[in-house]
């Protein structure tokens, strides 16, 4: 008549038998933001700024690529994102001066031109 489900046997883990696949007790799995500099932390925020009133769909995803970032110099290469962004949605003079705020951010001692992406 009515035939029963095919078993599956179950595996269950030792957790306690098991070795860490850290070589440290507590080792972070996940870098996060609590991983990064209060610097790196000032930058970003400074980054989300400078897209201020750009159209919602691609300053969010302009915003996540910022927020995934773990150095300043993965920050200095999204620069030329926010111009092309602000340029379309307002002009090249508004771009530039958002370019140069941001350009403040970094340890820079020579002169620097216009953005010209």
């Amino acid at each position: 008549m009515g035939s029963q489900p095919e078993r599956v046997p179950v595996y269950v883990r030792d957790m306690g038998s098991t070795r860490s696949l850290w070589s440290q007790h507590g080792q972070r799995l996940i870098a996060g933001p609590a991983a990064a500099s209060p610097r790196l932390l000032q930058m970003i925020g400074t980054f989300e700024r400078a897209l201020r009133g750009t159209p919602p769909p691609a300053a969010l995803a302009l915003q996540t690529r910022i927020r995934a970032v773990r150095a300043k110099q993965d920050l200095w290469h999204l620069r030329a994102d926010i111009y092309a962004l602000v340029k379309h949605t307002y002009d090249k003079w508004e771009a530039q001066i958002r370019i140069d705020e941001l350009d403040d951010l970094f340890d820079s001692s020579r002169p620097r031109a216009p953005f010209a992406p």
